[in-house]
């Protein structure tokens, strides 16, 4: 991410570390720094906190197939005193997958078995999770600024405040896509992780293969040439508006691999079965507990640890747990020890709620976990 480091250079002399740390909050390529840093040192993996933005545009689009999936299974409901003793089950959530598993194998084990209504939970089931996948793709982390944090508490103007988020830089607030912040920080971690005599190795190959003097030319070095050629082509009789930058050439002409694509390789390079750990502060207000209980879901099924779900607003997340198919953590935020005395005050907090606050001594910030248990 060259603009992210160029931008950062030119402030690091001047700029107070908090600053600096918000300026290079949620980078993949950070992140795989400490993440190599804590292998080499620890053997372990550590746990990466995302902020998180959904488009709402996708939000709705699958919150539409589960709406029409549950005006389905209450139509089946009122003709089968079966598949309705099943939606009110208590120790399954409504609609769970669980849940659709069993009524779509009762649909067809029936007498006569009904196929046409086991085909259409089928298609739901199917188009719910393809959107769903869609929707984990394109999450966006980021922090924002306060403007659209603000506006976001409020509901109004989502799609037009997820535009202003995507388009902020990202050393102001601005992000990245999941589908591209994980294979850059596999690629940065992969490059990162590399023995000392391999990198030597390399630079004594490319030494030998090319002189200085080519290299400060026009000309591309041997490496570039055989990895990278095809994002290098350039047609010569092309207009400067009309050329398109190095990064443009590689979105244009490659694919990015998917998130469990992704997640494999990290699998070879860490040589851990979960190299991924996520806690996800959630940003996106507004937002059906379902469709992130889907979404984590889906986050697991391509190979993360998803090891909590995170907010300032417990409301947002207040038994989620129940809606995944495995149970997550559920994290509150608060800014200071008064907001957390005041949301004790008010019944806010339950018994095994798990708490961080962040606090100030001596001018550093600091964060405070505990878990309710009494």
């Amino acid at each position: 991410m060259p603009d992210v480091y160029v931008e950062i250079s030119r402030r690091v002399v001047h700029a107070p570390v908090p600053q600096l740390i918000h300026w290079a909050e949620n980078n993949p390529v950070v992140a795989a720094y400490g993440t190599a840093h804590e292998l080499e040192f620890s053997g372990q993996v550590p746990t990466l906190e995302w902020d998180v933005f959904l488009d709402p545009h996708l939000v709705r689009r699958v919150d539409i197939v589960l709406q029409a999936r549950d005006s389905f299974l209450n139509d089946l409901a009122k003709s089968s005193k079966r598949i309705e003793n099943l939606l009110k089950n208590n120790d399954m959530p409504y609609g769970c997958a669980e849940q659709i598993k069993i009524i779509s194998i009762f649909l067809e084990s029936s007498v006569p078995p009904k196929l046409d209504e086991r085909r259409v939970l089928d298609f739901y089931s199917k188009e719910i999770d393809k959107r769903v996948d869609r929707l984990m793709e394109n999450m966006l982390i980021a922090h924002g600024n306060i403007s659209q944090l603000f506006l976001e508490q409020t509901g109004l103007m989502k799609n037009y405040n997820f535009s202003r988020v995507k388009h902020t830089r990202r050393t102001l607030g601005g992000g990245i896509y999941a589908k591209n912040w994980i294979p850059t920080f596999v690629e940065a971690l992969k490059m990162s992780t590399k023995s000392q005599n391999q990198f030597l190795q390399e630079v004594s190959s490319q030494s030998s293969d090319s002189s200085v003097e080519s290299v400060s030319s026009n000309e591309q070095s041997p490496i570039r040439d055989k990895e990278f050629s095809p994002l290098l082509r350039s047609d010569t009789h092309t207009t400067r508006d009309q050329k398109m930058t190095f990064n443009e050439k590689g979105l244009s002409l490659i694919s990015p691999p998917t998130i469990a694509e992704s997640i494999t390789k990290l699998k070879q390079i860490t040589g851990c079965d979960a190299p991924l750990g996520l806690v996800l502060d959630v940003k996106s207000r507004h937002v059906p507990k379902r469709v992130w209980a889907l979404l984590l879901d889906a986050l697991r099924k391509a190979g993360t640890r998803v090891e909590g779900i995170a907010t300032f607003f417990a409301e947002d997340i207040r038994d989620i747990s129940k809606l995944c198919s495995v149970p997550v953590k559920e994290i509150i935020f608060y800014h200071s020890a008064g907001d957390l005395q005041y949301a004790c005050h008010h019944g806010d907090i339950r018994q095994g709620d798990s708490i961080f606050v962040s606090i100030k001594v001596n001018d550093i910030y600091g964060i405070v976990s505990h878990s309710f248990d009494h």
